[in-house]
């Protein structure tokens, strides 16, 4: 449509593309001659001393629970539902009554959709960029799930914040996260992961 024209007449007349995903350059590469592969990055300030990850969690009053969190905006609906983790977060809150989920954005249908005991989900809205290390270090788990051609073209910055906040991260195996292969666990994604 119009939107892809605009798009597509604009990287014409510049001098190239930045984007922090492969497929994202592949993509324009018809319209785009210069390609620049550059990734998402976490500001190292931000990461710097913060507080141990059980001070975090007492502070919440989560001391008791295992605390599986994920943050993302309204875009990240889809991927959060056709990766298989709602299926899973049902499993392993069946199985393990103290963990704990911790939903962080502005999208409620997530929260409200997560189908487990109102006792082992929660919510958190939106923080400032500069706030997100202390919210990310608190989790005890960290979840990056991706699905279809869009989520494919997402940055891997979901993966390199758990890493930098020091916590285990499992995500659905794809481009964004190719990079950090051996880092997380990455799981092939649907319902069976």
């Amino acid at each position: 449509g119009g939107a892809l024209k605009m798009l597509e007449e604009g990287l014409r007349l510049s001098n190239g593309l930045v984007a922090p995903n492969r497929l994202l350059l592949n993509d324009f590469e018809y319209v785009s001659g210069n390609s620049y592969y550059l990734q998402n990055y976490a500001e190292p300030e931000w990461w710097s001393n913060l507080p141990d990850r059980q001070v975090l969690k007492k502070e919440r009053g989560f001391e008791d629970r295992i605390v599986i969190g994920w943050g993302g905006s309204v875009s990240h609906y889809d991927s959060f539902w056709g990766s298989g983790i709602r299926e899973a977060a049902e499993r392993v809150c069946k199985r393990h009554p103290e963990v704990l989920w911790l939903i962080c954005g502005n999208d409620r249908r997530i929260i409200d959709q997560l189908p487990v005991d109102r006792t082992q989900k929660t919510s958190q809205a939106g923080v400032a960029a500069s706030q997100w290390p202390r919210t990310v270090t608190g989790f005890d788990i960290g979840v990056a799930p991706l699905f279809g051609p869009y989520d494919q073209r997402r940055s891997w910055i979901k993966g390199i914040e758990y890493l930098l906040g020091g916590v285990p991260w499992i995500g659905t195996a794809g481009e964004p996260y190719r990079d950090l292969e051996g880092l997380g666990t990455l799981t092939p994604g649907g319902v069976d992961a």
